[in-house]
């Protein structure tokens, strides 16, 4: 198998490729293999692009036929070779898991219409050595990530909240109308929180994160009231914090499959070519994925993603639009009273109870936002260490705006 820019291509990347190639009726496939990301753009997992044509006896390429598929474009995930911890492991079980088990049955509530708000997978498998994801590359769909450096404005938050509110209201319905199907499959999911090998690691990021406050010195001296208040929170809601990370939740108004990695790097987004104006959206990488609050991806997106600006100019009005798409999902789902599952105070009582996720997170993703080739390796290295007895606490230093 011949690589353009690639040097070096895992060998489950040849085999995924090629068992995809058969499954979608290649004779004689060729493979072009590019990078498929940028530094920065993730820290657990490689990602390569894959062109598969069909080849003639002589080597060539065959011309188009009437009818026929001549080449097929597609993203190939795998893990990470510098990253290998049980926490970095379950990412690719859960996403393995949402793309064969959880993904259908939500598309099987019948609640969601027009696109998906998810790329098509070819192939998922979490199983060693064969662990590996392939999706549809929506980049020939116009779709492409949005420079993480700068804040989400409204019309990108609007959009990425509206896929957001397929999904929760997606899950929503089916815990609501398949209470036992829902229980079966978050069973199936797991939740990586749960581990104590993982809650120790964590343990070990919010006390990384709790030196942070150290960015902010400069704009709230030590002793001034911001300073101090976010110094204790960063300080207790740790532990707090973990422990509804690991919890197993009951069910309840909003308890649903969460993203649980819900930030500007987990969108993608198309633009109209004249106006540059924002179009759709896209979401991906359900590598955190498990059963809890869905108002905790609502946190982690609007709070470090955004500036306090347009967070003061927009807040209602986007939940109030998340909140009325979610809504009409459980209707066309067959959800006869929609609020009695997830009314408008059901989802403000949720979000004020989670809202401190998102603050606690951002530092971390902060840092991943703005991380150039060598911030981004020191953040993968970072991963990496946690769970280990000597592992050094690495507070983020890069400068990024604080919102």
């Amino acid at each position: 198998m011949a690589a353009t820019t690639v040097s070096d291509v895992p060998d489950v990347v040849s085999k995924t490729i090629s068992r995809v190639a058969e499954a979608e009726g290649f004779k004689k496939p060729s493979f072009q293999v590019d990078p498929g990301s940028n530094p920065g753009d993730g820290y657990t997992s490689l990602l390569y692009r894959v062109t598969i044509r069909e080849e003639n006896n002589a080597g060539c390429c065959l011309p188009p036929r009437s009818g026929k598929r001549d080449d097929l474009v597609l993203m190939v995930k795998v893990p990470h070779p510098g990253t290998a911890n049980a926490f970095l492991a379950q990412t690719f079980v859960a996403e393995s898991t949402m793309y064969k088990s959880i993904i259908p049955a939500m598309e099987g509530t019948g609640g969601i219409e027009g696109s998906l708000p998810w790329p098509r997978c070819f192939f998922a498998s979490s199983n060693g050595a064969e662990t590996a994801l392939v999706f549809e590359d929506l980049r020939l769909k116009g779709f492409g990530m949005k420079d993480r450096r700068v804040a989400m404005d409204a019309a990108h938050c609007r959009l990425a909240l509206s896929q957001m509110a397929k999904f929760h209201g997606a899950g929503i319905a089916l815990q609501h109308l398949k209470p036992d199907t829902f229980k079966t499959l978050a069973d199936k999911l797991g939740n990586p929180f749960s581990s104590p090998e993982v809650q120790a690691m964590f343990s070990q990021m919010s006390e990384m994160v709790a030196q942070t406050v150290a960015i902010v010195a400069e704009k709230y001296p030590e002793g001034t009231v911001v300073y101090t208040k976010l110094l204790q929170m960063l300080q207790s809601y740790g532990a707090e914090n973990m422990k509804m990370l690991a919890a197993t939740p009951e069910p309840a108004p909003g308890i649903a499959i969460v993203h649980g990695d819900c930030h500007v790097n987990n969108f993608m987004f198309s633009y109209d070519q004249t106006s540059g104006d924002v179009t759709a959206c896209q979401l991906i990488d359900f590598q955190m994925s498990r059963a809890g609050p869905t108002a905790l991806d609502l946190a982690s997106l609007l709070l470090p993603c955004t500036e306090k600006a347009m967070r003061d100019e927009h807040w209602e009005d986007l939940l109030r639009g998340y909140h009325a798409e979610l809504q009409s999902v459980l209707r066309t789902a067959g959800c006869k009273d929609p609020d009695a599952v997830y009314s408008w105070t059901h989802l403000m009582d949720c979000l004020k109870k989670v809202a401190p996720h998102g603050f606690m997170i951002a530092p971390v993703l902060l840092h991943a936002q703005f991380a150039d080739k060598e911030a981004a390796d020191e953040l993968r290295d970072a991963l990496q260490d946690l769970g280990k007895e000597d592992a050094p606490l690495r507070p983020s230093t890069s400068e990024a705006p604080m919102s």
